[in-house]
């Protein structure tokens, strides 16, 4: 779950990218369901859906961080 966090705070630093509010705090609200043992079904696979944007976000990160090291463009 810490992984949805992350994602959320690299996003809010790309200059490009602005981070949709309520798209935050829907991802907040899944945290604290998840804290208080409070899932079903449904909200479950909202979370697998964030994390799944979670592990998206740090491949494209280590992509961007490994051709920045090379000094080439972004593949």
């Amino acid at each position: 779950m810490a992984l949805l966090g992350t994602t959320l705070l690299f996003r809010s630093r790309l200059p490009s990218t602005q981070v949709d509010q309520p798209l935050v705090d829907r991802a907040n609200e899944l945290l604290q369901l998840d804290r208080a043992n409070q899932f079903d079904d449904q909200t479950d696979g909202e979370l697998d859906q964030f994390e799944y944007c979670e592990i998206l976000m740090r491949v494209v990160k280590a992509r961007i961080r490994k051709n920045q090291n090379k000094g080439g463009a972004p593949q």
